[in-house]
């Protein structure tokens, strides 16, 4: 059981990260486009 929770949480941090990442580089277009 606590081998599914762990995956499930590193799952989540990884998905948290993906999303930043996402966040970051659409932050930096907008940058790059307007700026």
């Amino acid at each position: 059981m606590a081998n599914i929770t762990l995956n499930m949480l590193l799952n989540m941090l990884l998905n948290m990260l993906l999303n930043l990442q996402k966040l970051n580089v659409s932050f930096w277009l907008v940058e790059e486009v307007t700026g």
